[in-house]
């Protein structure tokens, strides 16, 4: 599964292209990012989800969280909703 996602980080966003590698773990690489130079966030993150956060190669632990649940809205999108079915089709009437 590869996705490219967009987090907010210090004020500005950050697109990363993210590629799950295992069966919980994920690479990210910074793509672009909207802010100042000072600012810039991690080029790579390696990263695990572990109960309701994730840990990983870096100390911001928000941006690997905000990675794993872009990554995760993107899923449930391309899946759709759990339990969806696929609307029902009402024919034409004709007299």
């Amino acid at each position: 599964m590869e996705h490219t996602v967009v987090v907010l980080f210090k004020n500005a966003l950050a697109h990363y292209h993210v590629v799950q590698s295992g069966a919980l773990g994920y690479e990210a690489s910074l793509l672009r990012y909207g802010g100042s130079a000072e600012n810039v966030p991690p080029i790579d993150v390696r990263f695990v989800k572990e109960g309701r956060h994730c840990t990983g190669s870096t100390e911001e632990a928000d941006l690997m969280d905000d990675l794993y649940d872009a990554v995760q809205r993107k899923e449930q999108k391309r899946e759709g909703p759990a339990g969806a079915h696929p609307p029902v089709v009402q024919p034409y009437l004709t007299l």
